[in-house]
């Protein structure tokens, strides 16, 4: 089994990181050192901090990212953290194993049903891509949990502590690597429940459910203090269009959902790394397609439910693993709490435990010479199709082109994969794909036309368009593809402000003060609508741009620098000093330069502010007119950092202005 496993996923190894796991790993500064600091940060921060906030908690995953950059020394290369999945996936498979030979399988029926889960192509987003640890670490400690319970029950005295231990244990790694781990607690009551035992007092009975209790009782109150203490999560109907639909809507998509994962676990012939807006279109009451799909999902659960019921006395292996299908598809099903993310093949991967347990009792059936040697040879068969099919899927997850390829070749009306695989053509830049990388996101906006991120996306593409044709010398084309850039960042605009506003009130609901709330919004945005200007030789656009990335991201210089550029256009020298001290002030690099060059335009005012100093030129810093400059970029600079609720800067740098503004201004223009 251990072979087969590792067989099926050894083509995973040489893959890149695609997806979410480029961010995850090497987007997280708190990965590069073992401190006591990177440690405060991983366990007292949301998953995605500081890339986004999506109020997940998931310390243990991102602690075993941790240790695969420093302690094993693989830091941005992936072929460590591929390692670390299959080892992990291979140690799901033997948890499985043991779990179903606990329950009483026979060995060659359980050994079938373990093959299966090692190679079922659902495996391969959990295992071949790095994001897929959290499932995998979760997985183990719910298996692992659900054993050590079943140990505990038969165990007296010290024995069983031992186990009510390791049961406690299994609930950590479980609930603090991803949140379906809690599922840990209802099939722990379910065993005790469904699955026969040896007797024992009802105190000690229960304390196995009552330690997991406590252990998810800890994961949530840790996940409700980081969730507080950050910003509001990122939740967008366009990972989930549920959330944008009504209650009934909402729910009855959930159902049609839920058939469909049930048939990818039957048939896994297509998977998807995404099932975003618009690849499954919420259910409109009135239709044919709501009734269907309501009747199905809820047939399925409610069949589920019944025949778990009909077999526990008969058949308690059977009903066991038929509750823990249920159990473990509810936490990501959109039924009870609706998610991030509306379907994703890696959400399969606990329910396919008990998918396939279930499938090896009723295919062994009363276990006759006759009826082994048949279900052995088709068991063969379809572990042999299984592991073919994953390794084929593997392969999807080499890089982001690869992946963004195969799901939009299998999900054409996902608005987030034509972006996704747009922004990989991109960076691939071989002759054509940059129109072809224009059109994937025209597409991506035709599904999705209030998709921010792909405006700004193709705003980007027609940028690089018009710099490319401008170093060929084709200055009209050039024009003409910064207007194009220009109209897509028009469009952005308004509903990177619809963000912000939801943004704003998100805090206020938290019970945060209108002048505590930061500004808000998408930088790539107000940078490519700076440049753009800049190109087009809008200054007074170029100036409201750097003004907003001044708000944004008060310790940036670039914004300065730029807004100089735009100043000396228009002729107001003076400002445009200002802008330049400020730059240098935050560590502009060139900004010493141009204020050089702004002095010299400004002439017999300026005359003696620019001294020689040794090989270079210097601000002579007693000069009336520098003096005059510094105290206006150090007044305005503190006022910018006390809006933006930096206090601490905000002081220091009013207290460096009260010393540059102890001297008079001098005479002329200010």
């Amino acid at each position: 089994m251990v072979a087969v496993a590792l067989a099926t996923h050894a083509n995973s190894l040489g893959n890149g990181l695609p997806l979410d796991a480029g961010a995850l790993v090497q987007g997280n500064p708190a990965l590069r050192a073992l401190t006591w600091s990177n440690l405060r940060t991983i366990f007292g921060s949301d998953y995605w901090s500081p890339m986004a906030t999506n109020g997940l908690y998931r310390p243990l995953t991102t602690l075993s990212f941790l240790v695969n950059w420093t302690v094993l020394g693989n830091e941005g290369r992936p072929f460590g953290y591929h390692a670390v999945n299959v080892g992990l996936h291979v140690a799901c498979c033997c948890a499985v194993l043991a779990l179903f030979r606990r329950l009483g399988l026979a060995a060659s029926a359980a050994t079938l049903a373990t093959l299966l889960f090692a190679v079922h192509p659902v495996t391969t987003e959990v295992v071949a891509n790095v994001a897929g640890r959290a499932d995998l670490l979760a997985a183990l400690g719910v298996l692992l949990g659900v054993s050590c319970y079943a140990r505990a029950a038969s165990a007296s005295g010290g024995a069983r502590i031992a186990w009510e231990a390791a049961v406690a244990g299994s609930a950590v790694l479980a609930v603090l690597s991803k949140e379906n781990g809690v599922v840990l607690l209802p099939l722990v009551i379910a065993w005790d429940v469904i699955v026969p035992a040896e007797p024992s007092a009802a105190r000690e009975r229960v304390r196995g459910p009552v330690l997991i209790g406590v252990v998810v009782a800890a994961m949530l109150a840790s996940r409700w203090w980081v969730r507080a203490s950050g910003y509001p999560p990122e939740a967008s109907p366009l990972d989930n269009p549920i959330l944008e639909a009504s209650f009934w809507s909402g729910r009855a998509t959930a159902l049609g959902v839920v058939a469909q994962q049930a048939a990818t676990l039957a048939w896994p012939a297509v998977l998807r790394a995404d099932y975003s807006y618009d690849q499954i279109p919420v259910v409109r009451w009135g239709s044919g397609m709501a009734a269907g799909q309501v009747a199905a999902g809820a047939a399925l659960l409610a069949g589920l439910a019944a025949a778990a019921w009909r077999t526990r006395r008969t058949r308690p292996a059977l009903a066991f693993l038929l509750v823990w299908i249920a159990v473990s598809v509810l936490p990501s099903a959109n039924l009870l709490v609706v998610i991030g993310s509306i379907r994703a093949d890696r959400f399969l991967y606990l329910p396919l435990v008990g998918f396939a347990g279930a499938l090896a009792i009723v295919a062994w059936g009363d276990g006759s010479a006759r009826r082994r040697r048949i279900v052995s040879a088709l068991g063969a068969v379809v572990v042999a199709l299984g592991a073919a099919r994953s390794m084929a899927r593997n392969a999807d997850w080499k890089d982001d082109l690869t992946l963004w390829q195969a799901t939009v070749a299998t999900s054409p009306r996902n608005a987030k994969a034509h972006r996704a695989l747009g922004g990989a053509l991109a960076e691939r830049g071989a002759p054509g794909d940059r129109e072809q990388a224009i059109r994937e996101v025209e597409t991506a906006i035709a599904i999705r036309p209030d998709y921010l991120h792909a405006w700004i996306d193709l705003a980007g593409h027609r940028l690089a368009e018009g710099v490319a044709a401008s170093e060929h010398g084709d200055e009209a084309s050039a024009r003409t593809a910064y207007r194009r850039a220009l109209h897509a960042l028009d469009a952005a605009v308004p509903l990177d402000h619809a963000a912000a506003r939801r943004f704003r009130e998100a805090m206020r609901d938290r019970g945060h003060a209108p002048e505590t709330i930061p500004d808000y919004g998408n930088t790539t945005l107000y940078q490519q609508l700076l440049v753009t200007r800049v190109r087009l030789g809008h200054w007074r656009g170029v100036l409201a741009a750097a003004a907003t990335l001044q708000r944004l991201d008060p310790w940036a210089a670039d914004p300065h620098v730029d807004a100089s550029v735009a100043l000396v256009k228009l002729s107001r020298l003076d400002d445009a000093a200002v802008e330049l001290h400020q730059a240098l002030v935050l560590g502009g690099t060139d900004a010493g330069s141009r204020l050089a060059d702004v002095y010299r335009k400004l002439g017999d005012a300026a005359a003696g502010a620019i001294v020689q100093e040794g090989r270079g030129l210097a601000l002579a810093g007693d000069h009336p007119l520098v003096r005059h400059h510094r105290c206006r970029a150090l007044s305005e600079l503190a006022r910018r950092f006390e809006d933006a609720a930096l206090a601490q800067p905000a002081q220091r740098l009013a207290a460096m202005a009260r010393d540059a503004c102890a001297a008079p201004a001098p005479n002329g223009p200010a």
